[in-house]
């Protein structure tokens, strides 16, 4: 293994050790806007501008919440693109890339997870472990928390997307030695 895909290791397991201590987990919303509720009515209108998923894409929707934006500047959300697979013991990270694109004429930004599924692992032996259903992420990016417009995401088919919703309630003071 190269030394950058090890790099890419490290950081992605950073990624995910780093989400459990966080405030809030969230579920994507559907992406048939018709089928989505939410208390923020103006963010699901902005969502007629962006473009709908190309082919082998799916588009997934994370439409802001109105009481975690309330003081959105220490707020901030984690999209987490990645693939649920059956798993053995051994610790798992999905390569891709999650690009960020712009909606012409609006400003807004939108991301696309771009993969073709591999995946880099360690390689314990595993002889009594069953396989079990597993979320393996890829590349996450972290973003101001918005609160007026959705977050959309593009991931290949059979690809999901997770986030994670971080708030500073508080500072603290760091004591110097």
């Amino acid at each position: 293994m190269s030394a950058l895909n090890k790099l890419a290791f490290l950081f992605i397991l950073l990624t995910l050790t780093s989400c459990s201590g966080s405030k809030q987990v969230g579920k994507v919303a559907p992406q048939n806007p018709d089928q989505m509720t939410t208390d923020n009515p103006e963010a699901l209108k902005e969502l007629s501008h962006f473009p709908q998923a190309k082919k082998g894409y799916e588009r997934f929707v994370i439409v802001p919440d109105l009481k975690s934006s309330e003081d959105s500047k220490s707020v901030k959300i984690e999209i987490i693109p990645g693939k649920i697979i059956m798993a053995d013991c051994n610790r798992y990270a999905l390569m891709g890339k999650l690009n960020e694109a712009v909606v012409e004429g609006w400003g807004y930004a939108y991301y696309e997870y771009i993969s073709d599924g591999q995946m880099i692992s360690t390689k314990m032996a595993c002889p009594d472990y069953p396989l079990e259903e597993r979320f393996i992420a890829g590349e996450s990016r972290m973003l101001d928390y918005p609160k007026d417009i959705p977050i959309v995401v593009f991931v290949p088919q059979g690809f999901t997307v997770r986030y994670c919703i971080w708030n500073a309630d508080e500072t603290k003071q760091a004591v110097s030695r």
